[in-house]
């Protein structure tokens, strides 16, 4: 990566920017990583994690479950809702495995976090969405881990607010 200096018209390399900062390690004096330990090796290995593992990737199932029933009601029903629908592609990212500082057990906890943690936040949107659509008034109790969509919520208790609001199509999200 080449940079122009405006003021004398020269050009400088990356490395030759940072190499005059001593905490800085230049690309070139990057050393190769160490062969990492193995799990059993590992210092923060314990057995609780390998007795637990099976319980962790047993959710696999009901997460593939809700997967397939969250994207076909949304295929089916924001249609007729006229909502816009929720992409899953923004939400559900798995790409840590081209990582190669990770092992293979490392990229297989990666793309499983980064699948569960995204349809979970994919999941969120399209429930947020319904709500959006279908009840669009504030809890007495304000919920932690509210969506986007709540603040333009009609106030608990406040029907008018809620009648006028809904009669406009705020809430109809597009």
């Amino acid at each position: 990566m080449n940079k122009k200096n405006k003021s004398t018209n020269q050009f400088y390399s990356f490395d030759s920017i940072f190499s005059s900062h001593k905490n800085i390690p230049s690309a070139m004096t990057l050393k190769p990583r160490e062969k990492k330990e193995s799990l059993f090796q590992n210092s923060q290995f314990s057995w609780g994690m390998v007795l637990t593992a099976p319980l962790i990737y047993s959710l696999i199932i009901p997460a593939l479950i809700m997967d397939l029933f969250v994207s076909v009601y949304q295929a089916f029903c924001f249609p007729v809702y006229k909502l816009e629908k929720v992409n899953r592609r923004d939400y559900i990212v798995i790409d840590r495995y081209k990582l190669s500082y990770i092992d293979s057990l490392e990229k297989l906890n990666c793309a499983y976090c980064g699948y569960f943690n995204g349809l979970i936040a994919y999941v969120c949107e399209v429930s947020a969405r319904t709500e959006a659509y279908w009840c669009p008034i504030k809890h007495e109790t304000s919920p932690r881990g509210r969506h986007e969509h709540y603040e333009k919520f009609a106030d608990f208790g406040d029907e008018a607010g809620y009648i006028e609001k809904t009669e406009c199509c705020e809430f109809k999200v597009v």
